[in-house]
């Protein structure tokens, strides 16, 4: 799905905000990654929705996280007020790991840039570029009672066996495979 801007509506919007204009797009369900449109006039610009460029984590993993610590929290807290105040302690700690893990949850992205895949965690941030990416995997497996899923980054000049592995289990599945496709048909566009 792509936006079509024409100057004269963008220059009336910064006139109207008294800055740079800013331009937000929601996410839709069924987005491909398309070029620009060809038939565009010169005085016009094209911007393309980036629903499926950028993953974030999904919503039952904030609410299977949030739920669990959440529920333990108020629970310590409601002994600490009516029955024993020590139970404030380890309260407070299981209230700093909930905003660790939502933290984590919010950071957690899957981006695909013009020239690179970027994933970005709490404490990671790792761009690859395109260049040196041959295809791009989504795979599901199953270790013995519980289910993997992951995407593996093939790169050009490295044997198969050391491909980068990104664990895909906070993303939805099938937003994930859509990404996938998107991100290796625009490695087929490139090359």
């Amino acid at each position: 799905m792509c936006f079509t801007i024409s100057a004269q509506s963008l220059a009336r919007a910064s006139e109207a905000t008294r800055g740079t204009p800013r331009i937000f797009m929601r996410a839709t369900r069924n987005c491909t990654d398309q070029p620009a449109d060809a038939s565009a006039t010169p005085g016009k610009m094209t911007i393309q929705s980036s629903s499926c460029r950028t993953l974030r984590t999904t919503l039952p993993m904030w609410a299977i996280f949030g739920g669990i610590l959440g529920g333990t929290i108020l629970l310590g807290a409601s002994v600490a007020i009516t029955k024993e105040p020590t139970f404030w302690y380890p309260t407070t700690a299981l209230g700093c790991g909930l905003a660790v893990i939502l933290s984590w949850l919010g950071t957690t992205t899957l981006t695909l840039k013009d020239d690179a895949i970027g994933y970005r965690s709490l404490f990671v941030r790792r761009d690859i570029p395109l260049i040196n990416i041959a295809r791009v995997e989504f795979t599901t497996e199953f270790y013995p009672f519980k289910p993997y899923q992951r995407v593996c980054i093939v790169l050009r000049d490295k044997p198969s066996r050391e491909s980068i592995i990104i664990g895909a289990g906070l993303f939805d599945r099938a937003q994930i495979a859509q990404w996938v496709r998107v991100v290796n048909a625009r490695l087929q566009q490139s090359t």
